[in-house]
């Protein structure tokens, strides 16, 4: 569908259960250098931009956002943000699927109850252009091609 590489912010987690507990400091730490050396490098390379995965689910990923943004307006990268919502019945169900029990974090009912219960990060009022998807009736599938026919309409490829 894109030219652009695919950063899945979901692999530094599993590299990093690989050495610490996922509730540690340590583990934070870490996980947080991989993704921004990987961000650094890419913005050194020969690549003219990339998609990157983020779950926004606790208030401090914001920050984690705007200091990603901040080494991509150094390059004079483009950030563009699609916010993908679904109701929480939904997010449930989808947590609950063969393919999310691998995951650490947000793979039960109890997990994502609690986080859409009390997470005020669900829109992104903390960035100035986004694009919000209702994923309710969407699989992956046609996520990415909402995604790729927005970033088309837009300009962007």
């Amino acid at each position: 569908l894109t030219t652009y590489p695919i950063f899945d912010n979901s692999k530094t987690v599993d590299i990093g259960l690989l050495l610490y507990d996922y509730n540690s400091k340590q583990f934070r730490e870490y996980r947080r250098d991989l993704r921004f050396d990987f961000y650094k490098r890419a913005v050194q390379s020969k690549i003219k931009g990339l998609i990157s995965t983020l779950c926004v689910r606790h208030l401090n990923n914001w920050d984690y956002i705007l200091a990603v943004e901040k080494i991509f307006r150094m390059s004079e990268w483009e950030t563009i943000y699609f916010i993908l919502n679904a109701e929480k019945e939904v997010l449930i169900k989808r947590s609950e699927s063969i393919d999310r029990m691998n995951k650490s974090s947000l793979s039960s009912r109890v997990q994502i109850e609690e986080w859409f219960n009390t997470s005020l990060s669900h829109t992104a009022t903390k960035v100035n252009t986004y694009y919000p998807i209702d994923t309710n009736k969407m699989q992956a599938i046609e996520v990415a091609k909402h995604i790729f026919n927005k970033l088309n309409s837009i300009g962007r490829e």
